[in-house]
């Protein structure tokens, strides 16, 4: 038994990290394909230990209920504190209750969508 178990938790340890992969992808594509919604609130700012992005605490409104997810952005930690307390347009996975906040330029491109003018002020933020 002592001669199979390196191998057992080898192959444990491998599977526990395929299926991380697996999600993760599958909840990315989901979040893509995800539901546009208009009114999504920053209601506080945070860190990662070891990390310069921001992330923000929202609150949004879904199937006429509110809810609060914690969300990463590519927006500096040092300068994302004038996010707080506006609304932006943003992605929600109900499936996987995930958001993402359009807020760059590239976020629009990537799905198609033209770059609104009211959100110029941020990017030059992630310029800085």
């Amino acid at each position: 038994m002592k001669k199979y178990l390196p191998t057992i938790v080898f192959f444990s340890i491998l599977l526990i990290f395929a299926y991380l992969i697996i999600h993760f992808i599958q909840a990315s594509r989901d979040l893509k394909n995800g539901n546009l919604i208009n009114g999504v609130f920053v209601a506080k700012i945070s860190s990662a230990l070891g990390s310069t992005n921001a992330y923000f605490e929202c609150k949004l409104p879904f199937n006429n209920k509110e809810s609060t997810i914690t969300t990463m952005t590519p927006i500096k930690y040092r300068n994302g504190g004038i996010l707080v307390g506006h609304y932006f347009p943003a992605l929600y996975s109900e499936k996987y209750n995930r958001l993402k906040l359009l807020l760059l330029p590239e976020d629009f491109k990537k799905r198609g969508l033209s770059y609104p003018d009211s959100l110029k002020w941020v990017d030059s933020l992630n310029r800085r």
